[in-house]
């Protein structure tokens, strides 16, 4: 008997996350693009990002990905150099 109600129990658990993973893969299928923008005195991450993002976009998540594409490990740029930033092609 607790086999079988563990068993339902598990079974409503993956009915429960299905829609969730299915959801967070159709995000990840937009197709991304870069445009390349080179560093201008005063500029920082979050500016370029702000600048770059579209409507739907949350900034944050757009600073976390032009890091991840430049491979930064802090949020330190300098003028001059030349930063990938992702642009979502809907």
């Amino acid at each position: 008997m607790r086999k079988k109600k563990l068993l339902a129990v598990v079974l409503v658990l993956i009915l429960l996350i299905i829609p969730f993973y299915k959801k967070a893969n159709n995000q990840n299928a937009n197709k991304v693009n870069y445009i390349y923008v080179t560093v201008e005195s005063g500029d920082t991450l979050w500016k370029i990002a702000k600048k770059h993002k579209t409507d739907k976009q949350d900034i944050r998540k757009l600073v976390y990905e032009i890091r991840k594409a430049n491979n930064l490990e802090s949020l330190i740029i300098y003028p001059g150099q030349t930063i990938k930033v992702p642009i979502e092609v809907e």
